[in-house]
């Protein structure tokens, strides 16, 4: 429930980066920037407890170890997808940033 919790911190940030700069070339008001970095800061928060919390009630798993990787790769494409609003990359450089991503996505589902 933590992972979850977190990952949806992400799914927010970039969905606000969509909403408010829908090509990813546009300036989004400058709150979004901030909820960027909140968001950010509360789902690392959220994905370092969630691990800490279930070896401590005795409750880990080998399904919730691979649901928290799972949401981590995830998270390598979401966090692209904000950091593509706060730059103004557009859409042409925005497929840099996913394809350079993908080695992040990779490894993050490997382990």
């Amino acid at each position: 429930m933590i992972t979850l919790m977190g990952f949806m911190f992400l799914v927010t940030s970039a969905l606000l980066g969509y909403i408010y700069s829908p090509r990813l070339d546009s300036a989004p008001p400058r709150w979004v920037h901030f909820a960027h970095g909140l968001l950010l800061f509360l789902y690392q928060t959220f994905d370092a407890v969630d691990g800490k919390q279930a070896r401590r009630t005795n409750s880990s798993s080998p399904l919730g170890e691979l649901f928290d990787h799972g949401c981590d790769a995830l998270a390598c494409a979401f966090e692209t997808m904000a950091f593509g609003s706060t730059a103004m990359c557009g859409r042409t450089s925005f497929w840099f940033w996913v394809i350079s991503a993908v080695p992040f996505y990779c490894a993050t589902w490997e382990q």
